[in-house]
């Protein structure tokens, strides 16, 4: 049985994340989720506004609401993409089983979309030899690297309860390289030489955000 489920993962991370935040801040997990709420609020008005959204990403209560609210719609966006998708799909498994690994290039990289929507779907699926994916993660907020890799945890953790101990029986192997980067200006590119030699680049919610 797939051990790969968005909600209990997000879940899990948020729990650790309100704890973390309470023991650091003095906050009650009430007030915690009080002002998560306020910021989805916040968030949703801004990105309906026609202007270019400014979402304080840099505030921890910010960066939970965003994990609440958008990243389980938005990995399985990304899922069905690859679900559905027979072109993208079989570029990846081709590159996959010829390289025995591909590497993924993610603008506004965020707190592990993709991570969680790949990991979803190769839970699912069971590739003989598993998939090996090698993240270029790319955003200009730092502390997003905490969420990408508190995911990373939780879907590691689930695959050793649930499938194996052993790595090599998981459906899927990964790594993460993160650059503080802002997409939107172009100049930052040069500083990242391996950019342009990926395999696949994902844009994903950065691109509704952004235009």
């Amino acid at each position: 049985m797939p051990s790969i489920k968005f909600f209990p993962i997000i879940r899990e991370v948020l729990n650790d994340l309100v704890d973390s935040v309470s023991a650091s801040k003095g906050l009650s997990r009430e007030e915690i989720y009080e002002r998560m709420i306020a910021h989805i609020k916040d968030n949703s008005i801004q990105w309906a506004s026609g202007k270019k959204p400014v979402i304080a990403y840099d505030n921890v209560l910010c960066r939970m609401a965003y994990l609440y609210e958008i990243v389980p719609a938005n990995a399985n966006l990304l899922q069905n993409v690859i679900t559905y998708d027979s072109e993208i799909r079989e570029y990846m498994l081709g590159v996959n089983e010829a390289k025995g690994e591909v590497s993924i290039c993610v603008f506004g990289a965020g707190p592990g979309t993709e991570l969680l929507a790949l990991a979803k779907w190769a839970d699912w699926n069971r590739l003989d030899g598993g998939l090996s994916v090698n993240f270029l993660l790319l955003d200009k907020v730092n502390e997003w690297i905490d969420s990408w890799e508190a995911i990373k945890h939780r879907i590691r953790s689930n695959f050793r309860d649930n499938i194996s101990k052993n790595k090599r029986d998981w459906p899927i192997d990964f790594e993460g390289s993160f650059y503080v980067i802002d997409i939107c200006d172009t100049t930052n590119f040069g500083n990242v030489n391996n950019l342009f030699g990926q395999d696949l680049c994902i844009l994903s919610y950065v691109v509704s955000e952004k235009f």
